[in-house]
């Protein structure tokens, strides 16, 4: 197990009640390619495919994500390590 450490520009109280918590770290606006994709032999549904750069500093640790669209909370995911 590796560790990183993070600078928070506010500060946050964590309580220690062994239980996780999170904190965020960091927000960033990056723009997204979209396509539909339909099998109308395996289901009548068509999934929305977002394809993002990261055109940011900041390296994106492997992990699971929480993806909003036009702030609103659409589902989680996860990502591999993205520099």
């Amino acid at each position: 197990m590796s560790s990183t450490s993070f600078v928070i520009p506010r500060r946050s109280t964590i309580n220690s009640d062994g239980k996780p918590h999170k904190v965020t770290i960091g927000v960033l606006d990056l723009t997204s390619t979209f396509t539909y994709t339909v099998v109308p032999k395996l289901s009548f549904h068509a999934f929305l495919k977002a394809s993002t750069i990261n055109t940011s500093d900041k390296q994106l640790l492997a992990g699971p994500v929480s993806v909003f669209m036009d702030n609103n909370f659409i589902t989680h995911s996860s990502i591999e390590n993205v520099c």
